[in-house]
């Protein structure tokens, strides 16, 4: 594989070890290009492009929740990422949940398995975590109308 990582000063000759004692160096002419694909500025507005159209479906996810599921979900949580918390306002189990859509093809992780062992049963909330990098404005639209009939 191929990666950069940017790191203080002072930590590059400890980055550099650390590198040579678990893995491979990459091919220099992959790297090479990376270099250029980054010098050249091609990584920046990657970057930029993405960032746009995650903020565009994140923002499509909430307003649906909101619109189809408030009763149901509230969405918590600040407002970047690939990633969307919501709790239960029902009583419903979040692992049954997550089971039910799995079986519709819904991908989402209960927020009870994010907790640690040792939490305390009343400081714990069901909830759901959803990933919605790869899934178009109009895809979650439709995935989210599927969900309000199986809720």
């Amino acid at each position: 594989g191929l990666g950069y990582a940017i790191v203080p000063k002072p930590m590059v000759i400890a980055f550099e070890n650390a590198l040579k004692l678990t893995s491979r160096p990459g091919s220099q002419v992959d790297q090479i290009v990376l270099s250029e694909f980054i010098r050249e500025g091609h990584f920046v507005r990657h970057l930029r492009r993405m960032r746009k159209t995650h903020a565009q479906r994140r923002e499509t996810f909430v307003t649906e929740i909101k619109k189809h599921l408030d009763d149901k979900l509230e969405v918590i949580g600040g407002s970047a990422g690939l990633h969307c918390t919501t709790i239960l306002k029902t009583k419903q189990s979040d692992t049954e949940l997550v089971s039910r859509l799995a079986r519709i093809g819904i991908i989402a992780r209960p927020l009870s398995g994010y907790y640690l062992p040792e939490t305390k049963p009343e400081q714990r909330k069901n909830g759901l975590v959803f990933g919605f990098a790869s899934a178009s404005p109009q895809k979650i639209r439709h995935r989210i109308r599927e969900m309000k009939e199986l809720f």
